[in-house]
């Protein structure tokens, strides 16, 4: 939901690199101290469309929260070089490569796991995958974890899917949410809006008794 009220008020994520100075995460922190400095700036140059909540959970005042915190993280590495050095020490080692998206929940604000992970697999990061709702859908209807998993438990269900199929878990998790979603977003032949009709539970029913 986030992205959508963001771009519908401002027109773009990409118009805020003027207030960030690129994105860059040092100016950032030097310039705004606080969350209202940030939203402030935003407001001032932006003038974004409807009224900007300034509520504690308000989506303006959680994503400026959001890029506050999320500077001040990557401000620990030198470079994005760096940075992707880091994430493949986690990502390489079977053994590590949940606690990354862990980490990053706990390091920025506003990002819990499953987020984590979506950040992640869009660096190309194919190890991670997203427990979305209707990844969670899926595995929960097919029996593949506990009745209320949390997305823990869902990300290591598709983990082990992928292993058994010798795949990546970015492979499973994908599939699963466009059997769920039917949104081709990437895909420049199907639909003008990159959708098509399906049906998750009809899925669910006819893939478990498979199991």
């Amino acid at each position: 939901m986030a992205p959508n009220v963001i771009n519908k008020a401002i027109g773009s994520l990409d118009k805020l690199a003027g207030s960030t100075f690129g994105f860059d995460p040092a100016k950032v922190l030097e310039c705004y101290p606080s969350w209202e400095d940030l939203l402030e700036e935003i407001v001032r140059t932006l003038h974004p469309r409807g009224k900007v909540r300034r509520s504690a959970n308000s989506l303006s005042v959680r994503f400026c929260k959001c890029a506050l915190s999320g500077a001040k993280f990557l401000l620990a590495f030198n470079s994005a070089q760096e940075f992707y050095a880091w994430v493949r020490v986690f990502h390489d080692d079977d053994r590590k490569v949940a606690a990354l998206p862990l980490l990053l929940s706990k390091e920025t604000f506003g990002f819990g796991f499953a987020l984590a992970c979506d950040f992640l697999m869009d660096l190309g990061f194919p190890k991670l995958a997203k427990p979305d709702v209707h990844v969670k859908a899926i595995v929960r209807g097919l029996g593949l974890c506990e009745p209320k998993p949390d997305d823990y438990a869902v990300y290591k269900a598709v983990v082990r899917i992928a292993r058994h199929q010798g795949t990546a878990p970015y492979d499973v998790g994908q599939t699963f949410w466009l059997v769920g979603s039917g949104h081709f977003c990437r895909h420049p032949n199907i639909g003008v809006r990159g959708r098509v009709k399906t049906d998750r539970n009809g899925f669910i029913k006819r893939a478990a008794p498979l199991l």
